[in-house]
């Protein structure tokens, strides 16, 4: 599997983030492992600078890079944690909403809300593969009720 090394020159809240490629490595996961936030352990190349790699990419997913060096400087161990902004930017982008406020600094209104939740089960026709996470949101306004 291939694992790009990035230098991120963006603030961490930012989408379509300014990436310059330090690297790219092939590797193969030893184990199974929790691909939202995880580690990595290489043989340090003497080639790449570790110190200049903060971003990364594999399988199709984008992650935060912290690292250090172990074992005399032979080792390199890099902590990824998933970026979901930039990971699931195209739903992000494609999605559409009605936005009916703008918030200001000195907007100091309450808005009502409730703790209540209401759940129940729809069935359709349509099956998801087991690969595919589907989130629904439902939003109601105060007439809606």
């Amino acid at each position: 599997m291939e694992l790009k090394l990035f230098q991120n020159k963006s603030s961490e809240n930012t989408i379509n983030k300014d990436l310059t490629l330090i690297t790219t490595k092939n590797i193969n996961l030893k184990q199974s492992t929790n691909l939202y936030q995880t580690f990595l352990v290489f043989k340090n190349d003497g080639i790449t600078d570790y110190s200049k790699v903060n971003y990364a990419k594999m399988l199709n997913k984008y992650y935060f890079v912290s690292h250090e060096t172990l074992q005399n400087n032979s080792l390199i161990r890099l902590e990824l944690k998933e970026d979901v902004l930039e990971t699931y930017k195209n739903d992000i982008l494609n999605s559409s909403a009605d936005i009916i406020e703008k918030s200001t600094p000195n907007n100091v209104r309450n808005i009502k809300t409730s703790k209540e939740v209401e759940t129940f089960k729809l069935k359709s026709g349509v099956v998801l593969p087991k690969t595919q996470s589907v989130i629904m949101v439902t939003v109601a306004s105060e007439g809606d009720k």
